[in-house]
């Protein structure tokens, strides 16, 4: 097992369109949340530092409301790099931390644009 730390993340992009909202702020619809990563390779064992490239999107051009957003995380790995479970341990370790990030994200930033938090359920 890899000791994956996080490092860091940052929010490339947030698109919020609330112009159809009227005034309730409950939304009922599906919510596509996406991860990629790039991990080490396995022919540079001394570079131990990983991104991963998040994206979150809610509603359409049709929908009451439309967002859009997408985050950048930054991982390190300590020791030595274990290839053969580095795969399982970036599902275990990083998609839950980066799960939990996008949450508060959300939360933060339609606190900034609605002036009420929205909650964003997710199964961590």
């Amino acid at each position: 097992m890899n000791n994956i730390n996080y490092v860091k993340s940052n929010i490339i992009k947030s698109c919020f369109d609330f112009s159809r909202l009227d005034g309730k702020l409950q939304y009922s619809g599906s919510c596509n949340i996406s991860v990629s990563a790039q991990p080490p390779k396995n022919e540079r064992p001394n570079n131990k530092d990983f991104k991963c490239i998040a994206s979150l999107s809610i509603g359409d051009d049709e929908s009451t409301i439309k967002i859009e957003m997408a985050f950048g995380f930054l991982f390190h790995i300590d020791g030595d790099i274990d290839f053969d479970t580095l795969s399982d341990d970036i599902e275990s370790i990083c998609v839950p931390k980066i799960l939990s990030q996008i949450s508060d994200y959300f939360r933060e930033l339609t606190k900034i644009h609605l002036g009420a938090s929205l909650e964003l359920p997710l199964d961590l």
